[in-house]
């Protein structure tokens, strides 16, 4: 499993006569708590630094400097640092692109995590919003659409790919069959890409061209003949069939 751990050992197998000696914050982070473990005496004892973990999980663990380091509380310590590296790394993936909670739970396993812990963590991102499956789904088809015109399937296939709950994708769809004009979208592709054709090649082999580029985003073979016509017939730099 992948490890928060200052000293393992110190999680493995605890010594008799271990306490806490301190509980302090991070220099680097002081919303973060650097846990000490050395032995009860001598007093002056400052112990080892055996993990670091969030503040809030001092309320959860209920401990504090002086406490017996039984294997016990080892044991809850390592747990509590676990979850909290996980959750770290889940939140950075979160907020610097977006996710989707399947995606982000098979990536928190792929870390070494438990899928329990995964789990726990997906639930809590999306209960505070940050993870938010049908806010990703939307902004993932509208830089699909804005990066270059696509139809449905290629939007739903893209989707899936980032492991977009299928109910989600559906809602995109409605939403797309109400506002996207899918002739228009294609039409616009297959001219762009007559006018690149067409000085060159026959009408015949444009089409042929054409018609898989809009295939290939997506679009259905209806729409892909649609636009294909109309792109080819339109077009002021044409070849003769």
């Amino acid at each position: 499993m992948t490890t928060s751990l200052d000293q393992p050992d110190l999680f493995d197998d605890p010594e008799p006569g271990q306490v806490i000696t301190a509980l302090s914050p991070s220099k680097r982070d002081p919303s973060r708590i650097v846990v000490k473990v050395g032995p009860a005496y001598p007093a002056a004892s400052k112990g080892k630094a055996a993990c670091t973990i969030d503040q809030r999980h001092l309320l959860d663990l209920a401990i504090a400097k002086g406490d017996e380091w039984s294997p016990q509380l080892a044991r809850r310590v390592r747990a509590a640092a676990e979850y909290d590296k996980a959750r770290r790394y889940a939140l950075n993936l979160a907020t610097s692109r977006g996710i989707a909670r399947a995606d982000l739970i098979a990536r928190i396993i792929k870390r070494g995590h438990a899928e329990e812990t995964a789990q726990q963590i997906a639930d809590e991102l999306e209960r505070i919003g940050i993870v938010n499956e049908q806010a990703y789904a939307e902004s993932v088809a509208r830089t699909i659409i804005r990066d270059k015109p696509a139809g449905a399937r290629l939007i739903e296939h893209k989707l899936r790919q980032r492991k977009v709950d299928p109910k989600a994708i559906a809602q995109v769809k409605a939403q797309l069959a109400d506002s996207h004009d899918e002739l228009a979208s294609a039409t616009q592709l297959a001219t762009k890409r007559a006018a690149q054709l067409m000085p060159r090649v026959d009408a015949q082999t444009a089409r042929r061209r054409i018609f898989a580029q809009l295939a290939r985003r997506g679009f259905p073979p209806n729409i892909c003949a649609e636009a294909t016509n109309r792109a080819v017939r339109e077009c002021p730099s044409k070849i003769d069939d």
